[in-house]
């Protein structure tokens, strides 16, 4: 198993919950940063670990309005997202890199843009199953969150998409279950889908894996 999105910086400990996980027999954790800070430690972790897969940008929450401040604040802050994004964008594309994006409710103003920079994607907590045949035509992908235990839409997404087009992650350390999710978690998510495609663990585990490495180019 592959965990495809973890706030590692998030934790208390994160080199301890990294430790759990390898225990537990999960192969690899992308340590997903929210801005430089965390970026920092993800790149750190990944230099001490090579099942670590270190993945930089910044998150929506942390762009901060700084070239608009005349403009009316939400006009000014959703140009400032798509800026940073398009940025970002741009070096996935100038790299031949995957983006991870986290897009929730501007799912299809997304999707539009992705197919603007030529850049295939990993669509994170996705919840829009009515674009998802869109999602998998444009050749991207979605990950599984604890979440679709929860949330009707994100469940009905992971159900329709094909296993071929889907990886596990745990959204480390959002709680779910009352407690904190941390990588070891994402045999939760595995067994979630499996549960959903009437398939075995193993079997989701090992697909999910391979899309995972496929995707991020990792041996």
């Amino acid at each position: 198993m592959i965990d495809t999105h973890a706030h590692l910086e998030g934790l208390d400990d994160p080199r301890a919950a990294l430790a759990r996980a390898w225990e537990a027999g999960v192969e690899a954790v992308a340590a997903v940063s929210m801005e430089a800070a965390s970026g920092r430690l993800a790149l750190q972790l990944a230099a001490e670990d090579r099942r670590v897969w270190p993945c930089l940008g910044l998150h929506p929450w942390q762009v901060a309005e700084d070239t608009w401040q005349d403009e009316v604040a939400f006009v000014s802050q959703n140009l400032h997202l798509a800026a940073a994004l398009a940025a970002q964008l741009e070096l996935a594309a100038r790299h031949g890199l995957t983006a991870l994006v986290h897009c929730r409710f501007s799912e299809r103003r997304v999707l539009h843009m992705l197919g603007e920079a030529g850049v295939r994607a990993v669509f994170h907590w996705f919840a829009a199953p009515d674009l998802l045949p869109q999602v998998l035509e444009a050749g991207h992908f979605i990950s599984a969150t604890p979440s679709a235990a929860l949330s009707p839409p994100h469940r009905a997404a992971v159900q329709a998409c094909p296993l071929e087009r889907l990886l596990l992650e745990t959204d480390t350390p959002v709680v779910h279950g009352g407690k904190p999710t941390e990588p070891v978690r994402v045999a939760e998510t595995c067994r979630l889908v499996a549960e959903l495609k009437g398939l075995t663990p193993l079997a989701v585990a090992e697909v999910t894996s391979a899309n995972a490495k496929s995707l991020f180019r990792l041996p």
